[in-house]
């Protein structure tokens, strides 16, 4: 084993998973297994296991899994090398300084991405700031009344209307197609064919708490082009749920005023800045999260969430109490008036009328109880089912004094006893956790996995439990049959332990991947495999997944040699023509 192996080894053997996920999470023995609520999602039913014996947990859920290191490292938002060195100090083992491969690697990947990411900011600023074709960019800023003071400290951008106008800057610049690819930089359009991902889009730099660039958010700049706002994929060291919009820059001030405002978009949190709102982050596009309210709880003593006034701005406000309840974190809300959002009201009626409303800002409780009372009349049983509702919400707190505020608050509130509710939560709370586990549909990087995807994962999941396969099958072959690179990489790293050990051990590939972050995507195939009876069975289910990959592949560049065919004739390439018909007929004839 290499120094890193022997030292996670080490670690894990003195710190049993129970004993350090309980002092976290509420876990409860049934049959082999401890189960309770994942920490990592608005769990409302127990879909988080911990498998003692294999010493790895795994939610039904989220499908976020592996060892004990790995929980530190969700948990947390480090590194895996972060994770484990926090369970070494808590255990009393010195861990000794090296640079191993893996660590190395890991290390040099990551530096490249930042590279890229870097490299990509100031591409995108100096068309912005220098270019003719940034002229539309510029005239937009303006008009949203964004000084240049901003745009050069957040290194506001352009990316023109273009395929590839980044990808040869990077090639000029020696960055790789595939760290590009990596970064979320660059799609790939067909086969070897890579296109920039953002095009005529102004472009606004994420970092995480380093004030590193690590993603990107791209806004339209013509209608015709959709999405509005457009993202980076996830990627090794960009995960939308651990990052806050502006987190690096909010940190000191949040500090400083103990609070720290959190609002839905990236403009509504420029146009703050413009007014010396700096206490303030954003959400980049999507829900509240636990480990987003982690990173809240680190700066600042409350959070005071500024939302539009329309009805998305009020589903978003009262979907997010649980966050807060779940990490005992108080929470305030403001919702503007005139379905105005942040940017639209501070240029109407100005930054001191905005910051009055944040220090009259109501309870995210008192909000949330309120919006339910005004879906229901005032009948016994329309009370009764409101309670119904309000109750679940604060099942979760594990603090039963906060707990209780809270069932006072609902009380008051309802005119209904406190007793009663008292007596109701016990009642609904004896059925919680009851529902069985139920296998949901997958999730990869945010969108659902496709059938291409399932035929990759049926493979990986019959070489996890009979690794012996690999001796009578060519694994390079089904490494070329893979397109999905996650997949591909979990396949890499069981053919390298493969060969070194003549098995596969899950713990063994849990470490491997850490560094990928692909640690979870393992124990989940490993989870949600299925059985059977014999090997001659299972060998047979391999081949025929195997196959169907195959088939998928002539199917793809059978469709495009149609494609280039009608392509060609319509521009009348004879000789181009001539060269796909020969094609076409050595390939399917």
């Amino acid at each position: 084993m290499s120094g890193l192996r022997d030292q996670v080894a080490e670690v894990k053997r003195a710190a049993n998973i129970v004993d350090v996920i309980s002092s976290f999470v509420r876990l409860r023995r049934a049959g082999r297994n401890y189960v309770g609520l994942c920490p990592f999602h608005a769990d409302k039913d127990p879909s988080f296991t911990v498998n003692e014996a294999k010493g790895f947990f795994y939610c039904f859920g989220c499908k976020a899994g592996g060892d004990v290191v790995s929980f530190i490292k969700l948990y947390r938002n480090c590194t895996y090398y972060e994770a484990l060195q926090e369970l070494a100090e808590r255990y009393g083992i010195e861990l000794k300084k090296f640079d191993s491969a893996a660590k190395k690697k890991e290390k040099d990947r990551e530096e490249l991405l930042l590279e890229a990411n870097k490299i990509a900011a100031q591409f995108y600023n100096k068309i912005l700031l220098e270019e003719p074709q940034g002229l539309q960019a510029r005239i937009y800023l303006k008009e949203r009344n964004i000084p240049m003071s901003i745009v050069r400290e957040q290194k506001l951008g352009y990316a023109p209307n273009k395929w590839d106008y980044l990808l040869r800057y990077f090639d000029s610049q020696g960055i790789s197609v595939n760290i590009a690819l990596t970064a979320g930089l660059v799609v790939e359009h067909r086969k070897n064919v890579f296109r920039d991902r953002f095009r005529h889009r102004l472009m606004f730099p994420i970092r995480n708490s380093r004030g590193q660039i690590i993603a990107f958010g791209g806004r339209t700049l013509d209608d015709n082009i959709p999405p509005k706002y457009l993202n980076s994929p996830e990627t090794p060291i960009y995960h939308k749920s651990r990052v806050l919009y502006c987190y690096h820059i909010a940190r000191e001030e949040c500090r400083k005023e103990r609070r720290v405002l959190v609002v839905e978009g990236y403009m509504d949190l420029l146009r703050l800045h413009v007014h010396g709102v700096r206490n303030v982050v954003a959400t980049l596009g999507t829900a509240l999260t636990r480990q987003h309210v982690r990173l809240m709880d680190r700066i600042a003593d409350e959070a005071i969430m500024v939302f539009d006034g329309d009805e998305s701005g009020i589903k978003a406000a009262t979907r997010s109490l649980e966050m807060f309840l779940l990490e005992q974190f108080p929470a305030r809300c403001v919702i503007l008036p005139e379905n105005l959002d942040p940017d639209d009201f501070v240029e109407k009626y100005g930054a001191e009328k905005f910051k009055e409303l944040v220090n009259n800002a109501g309870e995210l409780t008192d909000f949330f109880i309120e919006q339910r009372m005004k879906a229901f009349h005032g009948t016994l049983e329309s009370k009764s089912k409101l309670v119904d509702e309000l109750l679940p919400v604060i099942r979760n707190i594990p603090n039963p004094v906060i707990r209780g505020i809270y069932i006072n608050k609902i009380a008051e509130k309802t005119g209904i006893p406190e007793s009663a509710i008292s007596e109701r939560f016990k009642v609904l709370k004896s059925g919680y956790g009851r529902t069985r586990f139920r296998k949901r549909k997958k999730i990869e990087n945010g969108e659902g996995i496709d059938e291409v995807c399932s035929l990759e994962e049926s493979v990986l999941k019959v070489l996890l439990h009979n690794p012996g396969f690999l001796s009578l099958v060519d694994a390079d072959r089904i490494m070329s049959l893979f397109s999905n690179e996650r997949l591909r990489s979990i396949l890499a790293a069981m053919v390298n332990i493969w060969k070194e050990e003549k098995t596969i051990d899950l713990d063994r590939l849990v470490v491997e991947l850490a560094s990928q972050g692909n640690e979870s995507v393992a124990v989940d195939l490993w989870m949600t495999s299925e059985c059977w009876n014999t090997e001659e069975e299972a060998l047979k289910h391999l081949e025929n997944k195997l196959g169907a990959l195959e088939e998928r592949i002539l199917e793809r560049k059978k469709e495009r040699l149609l494609t280039e065919i009608g392509q060609a004739e319509e521009r009348g390439e004879s000789e181009r023509l001539k060269e796909l018909l020969k094609e076409f007929e050595r390939n399917f004839f």
